[in-house]
């Protein structure tokens, strides 16, 4: 599981034993994006218990109700094109790296909202999925805009009711969130906002490029989807809004984030675009299929086995090509999880420590958090804003532990780019190492300081 979602699940914990929303006891801050994901979890956590199962779950019903929803929409096509279609966008490479994140209930609700809107069009039930799908990430907001411009094209009409019904979602988590935590915008996106500027996600690739240098094959990746797109503006223009609303969705949300300079770092930013591109491409499959069957008269044995057949190579030349699933646990849980062992059994419960990755480390130390990139304190703002990701040190906060990876990341102590050498000089003077494992380095602030 990526490191977030063990953000995700301290902050339903807290919610669940009655501490409030946040993530460090005693301090308010709102590091949820996703205020829906994060009720979704607590639910479930009071239920199943508050663990990795609670994220498991959280992830996987959302993921069958995506499964459930693309095949419903896709079914009128033929029982095979429809599983070839939801195959090959419900169980897309990046969507199932992106597991215990919010990833998959936004992609369910975008493909429910839709199909909402192909069968009932504007109405009070659509509004409310658009709702749900603005509530679940920021950019879901873009789904009711396609639906707008959708319903005015098409029927010359403002789809006034759906939209309704959304602003009010929007203006009740609006109210909330200003009387709750004093702001409306989640903490982590101004903070996101800020990364792009910053080391290192500075010397990445803008969010356009990021996505695109995804495919290894752009040379039939790009024709792929281009099939998939004068496709998808045939069926809106016979009335069939449903692949429009999830491709369009995918595709703004790709460009608006290249708009926004969005960072990169975070790879189930690109699973929209990536859900768009691959529904796409599998419509161009299904297509090209039904055209071949037409020509060579192919018997429905040999058509179902070509199909099914095709679908691994086609991913293949998607922009997020299985091969791209790891294998393997997420970077430096392992070491993670040793380092929050020995710093639980090793400190006393209003004992903090620091760190540029929290998730695991937060989750399974249970003591409270020094965000080195900010995600959590709402203090860390102003330091952010000038670029400096020693903003802690400069106003005096020395929680007793800092952990630090070997060689230092950015913003960690001793890190050449984001820590001059007179502080990390002071760092030095003030802290001592007292625990390493693997790649990965404790240090403990000295008793005189």
């Amino acid at each position: 599981m990526p490191d977030d979602a063990y953000i995700y699940l301290r902050i339903a914990a807290n919610i669940g034993s009655g501490q409030g929303w946040l993530y460090n006891v005693g301090e308010l801050t709102n590091p949820a994006t996703s205020p829906i994901y994060t009720i979704v979890l607590t639910v479930v956590g009071l239920v199943f218990g508050y663990s990795s199962a609670a994220l498991a779950v959280s992830y996987g019903i959302p993921l069958y109700a995506l499964v459930v929803a693309q095949y419903v929409a896709w079914r009128r096509d033929g029982r095979v094109e429809a599983i070839v279609i939801t195959a090959g966008t419900a169980f897309g490479a990046r969507l199932l790296q992106s597991f215990g994140m919010e990833t998959s209930l936004l992609m369910a609700l975008v493909s429910f909202t839709a199909l909402a809107y192909q069968h009932n069009g504007d109405s009070f039930r659509t509004g409310v999925f658009a709702g749900l799908t603005a509530l679940t990430r920021p950019e879901g907001i873009i789904l009711m805009g396609l639906i707008g411009a959708c319903h005015l094209m098409l029927r010359r009409q403002i789809a006034w009711r759906s939209a309704l019904v959304t602003v009010a979602f929007l203006l009740s988590w609006v109210v909330i969130s200003w009387l709750y935590f004093g702001t409306v915008v989640p903490h982590t996106a101004e903070v996101k906002s800020l990364q792009r500027r910053m080391s290192p996600w500075i010397n990445e690739p803008d969010f356009f490029h990021a996505f695109i240098l995804q495919s290894r094959w752009l040379i039939f990746t790009i024709p792929l989807v281009a099939i998939g797109l004068w496709l998808t503006v045939r069926r809106l223009f016979r009335n069939d809004t449903f692949p429009a609303l999830c491709v369009g969705f995918g595709l703004v949300q790709v460009l608006g984030y290249q708009l926004m300079d969005a960072p990169g770092a975070y790879f189930w930013y690109f699973e929209p675009g990536d859900f768009a591109t691959n529904l796409a491409i599998m419509m161009a499959l299904v297509w090209f299929g039904a055209l071949v069957r037409r020509r060579l008269s192919l018997p429905q044995t040999a058509y179902v086995g070509a199909m099914f057949l095709m679908i691994p190579f086609v991913k293949e030349m998607s922009f997020d090509p299985i091969k791209r699933f790891p294998p393997n646990e997420y970077r430096h849980s392992g070491e993670y999880k040793a380092v929050a062992a020995w710093l639980r059994a090793n400190s006393q419960p209003a004992d903090a420590f620091a760190a540029t990755e929290i998730g695991y480390l937060g989750w399974y130390s249970k003591q409270p958090v020094l965000d080195i990139n900010g995600l959590v304190h709402r203090r860390s703002l102003p330091g952010l804003r000038q670029r400096n990701l020693h903003w802690w040190w400069d106003e005096g906060e020395r929680p007793r532990y800092v952990v630090v990876h070997r060689p230092p990341w950015d913003g960690e102590p001793g890190h050449t780019g984001t820590w001059p050498a007179q502080i990390s000089a002071e760092f030095a003077s003030q802290y001592h190492k007292v625990f390493e494992y693997e790649g990965m380095e404790v240090f403990e602030r000295n008793s005189a300081s």
